[in-house]
């Protein structure tokens, strides 16, 4: 069994860590923001080789700091996918690495997620969908058919991305916005319809 460690050791952290148990992998530990373990023992990240880390931070920005930290290790990056998300189509799905994909996401079909992306629970998928890496979707969100996300998007808890929408780099999405355009690289957009704030 591959023992996985865990950087990061708050809420996100812990909801990786329990759901370890329902995957193939194992624990092996905790890591702070500091790069230390959570126990004391030393800086596991930057003195072994070799570890299989997941990135647990709900931010993206702070799992690119972690990345950036630690990627001159030779460390690897297994994706973490809880048994009850459903991905329809497996074969047309790609993945890339780093990825956590949480309890209850539907994944249809001809899908690409790039690297250290969070789909977080009840997160439905449509066909034909591009997601970026370090990408953040929260609880609950709905994107539809030829939808494309960017680098470092940020989509909050319900919102609803409509059909062949493109979210560009560095935008966030607010919580329970209904998205009808693009949007455009590093704008925030909220409400129903979804408006630059």
């Amino acid at each position: 069994m591959q023992k996985v460690v865990i950087y990061g050791a708050g809420g996100f952290g812990r909801e990786v860590h329990s759901m370890l148990s329902t995957t193939s992998l194992g624990f092996h530990g905790f890591v702070d923001d500091k790069l230390e373990d959570v126990l004391g023992n030393g800086n596991w990240l930057s003195n072994q080789s070799e570890l299989n880390v997941v990135l647990a931070s709900g931010n993206s920005i702070e799992r690119r700091k972690m990345y950036n930290n630690i990627q001159k290790a030779a460390h690897h990056f297994p994706n973490v996918i809880h048994p009850n998300a459903t991905l329809q189509d497996e074969g047309s799905i790609k993945l890339g690495k780093g990825i956590v994909i949480t309890c209850g996401c539907t994944l249809t079909t001809s899908i690409a997620i790039g690297d250290f992306s969070i789909l977080n629970l009840h997160t439905t998928v449509g066909h034909d969908v591009s997601i970026g890496s370090f990408v953040s979707i929260m609880p609950s969100v709905n994107l539809g058919g030829g939808v494309v996300l960017e680098d470092d998007v940020y989509i909050g808890t319900n919102a609803t991305i409509l059909p062949f929408i493109r979210v560009g780099k560095g935008a966030v999405v607010g919580a329970g916005a209904v998205v009808t355009k693009d949007v455009p690289p590093g704008v925030t957009v909220k409400g129903i319809p979804a408006k630059q704030q």
